[in-house]
């Protein structure tokens, strides 16, 4: 997908509060990615600012590689866990948004 379409906004976006996240914390903080459905991180994925291992559930940064642990999860999978730093991927009031 070229560097106009959503999934790039999307990633842009993800990849901007990681670096806000880092900037606030410590180096190598943790990162929880909540999505709604599963294929919310295969669609942030198809940009190219992320990786994503289905097998482990992993997002790995292109920009930041090592210096945050990222780990994607649907919000039902999720429940009743904590983490110090979260980010909710495609939270928008539609069909397969929040």
């Amino acid at each position: 997908m070229g560097k106009r379409g959503k999934f790039f906004y999307l990633g842009k976006k993800v990849e901007e509060i990681i670096g806000s996240i880092l900037a606030d914390d410590k180096p190598n903080s943790s990162i929880l990615l909540i999505g709604r459905y599963g294929f919310d991180a295969r669609n942030m994925c198809k940009a190219e600012q992320f990786n994503y291992n289905e097998e482990n559930g992993k997002v790995y940064s292109v920009k930041y590689g090592n210096k945050v642990k990222l780990n994607f999860m649907t919000a039902h999978s999720s429940k009743g866990l904590t983490a110090e730093n979260v980010i909710i991927i495609n939270a928008k009031d539609e069909t397969y948004g929040f």
